[in-house]
């Protein structure tokens, strides 16, 4: 992603409403006036309480090329995924085994790091993921799952949803 070099610099860290417009912007999806509205109506509880995707999909932008068409959740998803060079996943939860996942890490470790264990075989586990750039979960668990780690990218609405069942 083409974002200030201040923040790519910052290891570890959430995507941000800021650097996501950037790149909307970048690829004529949104105007920059549009972006400048969401970010004068942004509060810092806004910030805490939602993922950056979220906060952009609520705002229901117009594309730019097709003024009629709003830009969804799914469609950023899928976009962003592209952009951080992630698999996109839409998540069936009728194909993620609750029980061995269960047993590979705690539903308040998965809510800190917002991953969700989708898949695992005796020498990988795949994650849904939706930040990025928050890595350090993957050298913690390495040893403890012995196994592999993939990530894929998802909505992170579903994260959460099917993370909390």
């Amino acid at each position: 992603m083409i974002v200030n070099p201040e923040i790519q610099r910052q290891p570890n860290r959430r995507l941000t409403v800021e650097e996501i417009l950037e790149e909307m912007i970048a690829d004529n999806m949104i105007g920059r006036q549009a972006a400048e509205k969401l970010l004068a109506r942004l509060t810092i509880k806004m910030r805490s309480e939602y993922h950056a995707l979220e906060i952009i999909a609520d705002a229901k932008f117009n594309h730019i090329k097709i003024p009629k068409r709003t830009i969804t959740m799914e469609e950023l998803t899928f976009w962003l995924s592209n952009k951080v060079g992630l698999d996109y996943l839409r998540i069936d939860p009728l194909k993620i085994n609750v029980v061995n996942i269960g047993d590979l890490i705690s539903i308040a470790y998965a809510a800190k790091n917002r991953i969700l264990p989708i898949e695992i075989t005796s020498d990988l586990a795949i994650f849904a993921i939706s930040e990025p750039y928050l890595t350090d979960w993957m050298e913690e668990i390495r040893p403890v799952i012995k196994r592999e780690i993939k990530r894929v990218f998802a909505n992170p609405v579903d994260i959460e949803r099917y993370r909390k069942e």
